[in-house]
């Protein structure tokens, strides 16, 4: 069963219930991971939850949406920059939703609070803003580099 979150494109929670008694029972956190998969001119990009035991955990439990992501998340146009994005978010250990997963009740349409959107929008800006970056200066890095060949063919 797949809950999804009105987040701008979807969180998935698999068996809510089951988590809510984990962190109830055993403790930990319940951590968003962000995925990317494109394939041509179509990018979808989701966040997949996942419960860790320990703050150690944090980063190893992103791994695998890390690995979608950069073996699949940048064949599209958006590809790259959500890719980056992703890739950054996941890196910072994923975003923290326990307290709102926490308040959640399975088969509500929408499991996050307006201030829980709000936190959630602000750390994904966050990672927005150094993709933003990175993409603008491989751009610059490709078309420096279209330039240079243009020019050193039309010296022959």
């Amino acid at each position: 069963m797949s809950i999804h979150i009105n987040v701008s494109q979807g969180l998935r929670v698999d068996d809510l219930p089951a988590l809510q008694d984990k962190v109830r029972l055993r403790g930990g956190k319940l951590i968003a991971y962000s995925e990317v998969i494109s394939a041509l001119l179509i990018s979808a990009r989701s966040y997949r939850v996942k419960w860790i035991a320990t703050e150690g955990e944090r980063s190893r439990a992103g791994i695998l949406s890390t690995i979608i992501t950069a073996l699949l998340g940048w064949w599209a146009i958006r590809g790259p920059y959500w890719s980056i994005t992703a890739l950054i978010w996941n890196k910072r250990g994923g975003f923290d939703v326990t307290e709102a997963l926490l308040r959640a009740h399975p088969g509500n349409s929408s499991l996050l609070s307006y201030s829980d959107e709000m936190a959630l929008g602000a750390f994904h800006e966050s990672a927005s803003r150094v993709s933003r970056r990175i993409c603008l200066a491989l751009v610059v890095l490709v078309v420096g580099a279209f330039a240079y060949l243009i020019w050193s063919a039309s010296k022959k």
